[in-house]
Protein backbone atom coordinates (compact mmCIF):
# COMPACT_ATOMS: atom_id res chain seq x y z
CA UNK A 1 0.00 0.00 0.00
CA UNK A 2 1.44 3.18 -0.84
CA UNK A 3 1.49 6.16 1.65
CA UNK A 4 1.35 9.77 0.90
CA UNK A 5 2.17 11.17 3.87
CA UNK A 6 3.98 9.86 6.98
CA UNK A 7 1.35 8.54 9.24
CA UNK A 8 0.89 9.48 12.81
CA UNK A 9 0.68 6.52 15.20
CA UNK A 10 -3.27 6.33 15.30
CA UNK A 11 -3.40 6.91 12.05
CA UNK A 12 -1.37 3.87 11.15
CA UNK A 13 -3.21 1.51 13.86
CA UNK A 14 -6.33 2.79 12.20
CA UNK A 15 -4.45 1.41 8.62
CA UNK A 16 -3.32 -1.83 9.95
CA UNK A 17 -6.67 -2.58 11.35
CA UNK A 18 -8.86 -1.54 8.35
CA UNK A 19 -6.36 -3.95 6.29
CA UNK A 20 -5.57 -6.86 8.11
CA UNK A 21 -3.53 -8.71 5.14
CA UNK A 22 -1.36 -5.93 4.54
CA UNK A 23 2.16 -6.52 5.07
CA UNK A 24 4.04 -3.62 3.19
CA UNK A 25 3.67 -0.42 3.43
CA UNK A 26 5.72 2.08 0.71
CA UNK A 27 5.87 5.54 1.95
CA UNK A 28 7.67 8.96 -0.01
CA UNK A 29 11.62 8.22 1.18
CA UNK A 30 11.83 11.87 2.31
CA UNK A 31 8.90 11.05 4.26
CA UNK A 32 10.69 7.46 6.10
CA UNK A 33 12.61 9.72 8.55
CA UNK A 34 9.66 11.50 10.14
CA UNK A 35 7.90 8.17 11.08
CA UNK A 36 7.37 7.82 14.94
CA UNK A 37 9.39 5.18 16.48
CA UNK A 38 6.45 4.24 18.34
CA UNK A 39 4.63 3.66 14.21
CA UNK A 40 7.90 1.70 13.66
CA UNK A 41 7.78 -0.43 16.86
CA UNK A 42 3.95 -0.85 16.52
CA UNK A 43 4.64 -2.31 12.67
CA UNK A 44 7.96 -4.58 13.37
CA UNK A 45 5.95 -6.10 16.36
CA UNK A 46 2.87 -7.16 13.47
CA UNK A 47 5.37 -7.77 11.15
CA UNK A 48 4.78 -5.21 8.34
CA UNK A 49 6.97 -3.62 7.15
CA UNK A 50 7.44 -0.21 6.21
CA UNK A 51 9.89 0.74 2.97
CA UNK A 52 10.55 3.63 0.78
CA UNK A 53 8.65 3.92 -2.44
CA UNK A 54 10.99 3.01 -5.27
CA UNK A 55 11.55 4.95 -8.15
CA UNK A 56 10.76 7.72 -5.64
CA UNK A 57 13.35 10.12 -4.63
CA UNK A 58 13.46 12.78 -2.39
CA UNK A 59 12.44 16.26 -2.67
CA UNK A 60 10.39 17.99 -6.01
CA UNK A 61 9.67 15.66 -8.92
CA UNK A 62 12.74 16.34 -11.96
CA UNK A 63 11.78 18.69 -14.24
CA UNK A 64 13.83 17.99 -17.18
CA UNK A 65 14.08 14.05 -17.86
CA UNK A 66 17.36 12.54 -18.33
CA UNK A 67 17.80 13.00 -22.27
CA UNK A 68 16.94 16.61 -21.35
CA UNK A 69 19.91 16.52 -18.72
CA UNK A 70 22.24 14.75 -21.41
CA UNK A 71 22.04 16.80 -24.02
CA UNK A 72 22.71 19.97 -21.44
CA UNK A 73 25.70 18.11 -20.53
CA UNK A 74 27.12 17.53 -23.51
CA UNK A 75 26.84 20.74 -25.13
CA UNK A 76 29.64 22.65 -26.49
CA UNK A 77 28.01 26.09 -25.01
CA UNK A 78 28.64 28.51 -22.38
CA UNK A 79 26.26 28.07 -19.30
CA UNK A 80 25.17 31.42 -19.80
CA UNK A 81 24.76 30.64 -23.48
CA UNK A 82 22.23 27.18 -22.83
CA UNK A 83 20.56 29.25 -20.13
CA UNK A 84 19.20 32.15 -22.53
CA UNK A 85 18.79 29.84 -25.60
CA UNK A 86 16.90 27.28 -23.37
CA UNK A 87 15.13 29.59 -21.65
CA UNK A 88 16.21 27.88 -18.50
CA UNK A 89 17.60 29.12 -15.20
CA UNK A 90 21.27 29.35 -14.97
CA UNK A 91 21.40 27.51 -11.60
CA UNK A 92 20.03 25.01 -13.10
CA UNK A 93 22.59 24.62 -15.72
CA UNK A 94 25.29 24.37 -13.11
CA UNK A 95 23.49 21.99 -10.92
CA UNK A 96 22.53 19.85 -14.29
CA UNK A 97 26.28 19.79 -15.08
CA UNK A 98 27.69 18.92 -12.06
CA UNK A 99 26.16 15.88 -12.39
CA UNK A 100 22.75 15.89 -10.13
Amino acid sequence: MNLKKAPSYETFKKLVIDNPGEKLYRVSPSLVRTISQRTWTYAKDRGIRIVPREGAHAGRPQRYDEKERQKIRGSELTAKELSDSWNIPLRTVYFIRAGN
